[in-house]
């Protein structure tokens, strides 16, 4: 079964590699990095392919742990990445709702969860290998409702001092303006997958032209 899925990857993925390559030309800047509080950023990477210019790929924060890393963001950066067991987790009753034994990395007092990692080396390995890519004046923060995500996170997020902020909500929120309203989810307590949805209401190509000239 592995085998054919494999193949049907390969097949796909060469099918798509001219496509991409439209895509990419599009872009006025191609060395942007993206921190995501999920793996939203790696899809957009994926989307155009273009290599991974951020650490924050193939994981997860909850929403106080992402607001408190963005907030101190060089600080973080600097620590040394370490690891404690799923049961460990500050989240660890939400953590237990997926039926998942993710990873747990710890920066100081932020934790995230490393989803999509096999091992903690891989994990470690990974994520200082990307964070030595990070293009800093090309920085993108992106943040959405989930992830016991409140009004009260949305806002912090609003009012931090980056350049570049988009943040994807159930809810319209017309006092923010990092706000992109996801209708889809309009009944919904937050957006349960940008990274399925996030081309139907928000032109990332379009925004990166606009702020990257």
């Amino acid at each position: 079964m592995n085998s054919l899925k494999n193949k049907i990857k390969f097949v796909r993925d060469k099918m798509l590699t001219p496509i991409k390559a439209i895509r990419r030309s599009r872009l006025k800047e191609k060395n942007f990095t993206i921190i995501s509080n999920n793996c939203w950023g790696g899809r957009v990477y994926q989307y155009y392919n273009l290599p991974y210019l951020s650490p924050t790929v193939g994981m997860y924060f909850f929403a106080d742990e992402y607001i408190k890393f963005l907030n101190n963001l060089s600080y973080y950066l600097s620590c040394d990445m370490k690891f404690c067991k799923t049961e460990d987790s500050k989240y660890y009753d939400e953590i237990k709702k997926t039926d998942t034994q993710p990873i747990i990395g710890l920066l100081d007092d932020v934790e995230i969860v490393m989803l999509h990692y096999k091992s903690e080396e891989e994990a470690f390995e990974k994520w200082n290998r990307r964070k030595k890519r990070i293009r800093f004046e090309n920085l993108i923060v992106k943040f959405n409702d989930q992830n016991l995500c409140t009004p009260m996170h949305i806002k912090k997020f609003d009012n931090l001092k980056y350049d570049n902020k988009i943040c994807f909500c159930s809810k319209r929120y017309n006092e923010f303006k990092s706000i992109i309203w996801f209708k889809k989810y309009k009944n919904d307590f937050f957006v349960k997958n940008d990274v399925k949805h996030w081309r139907r209401y928000f032109n990332f190509t379009q925004y990166i032209n606009e702020r990257f000239k």
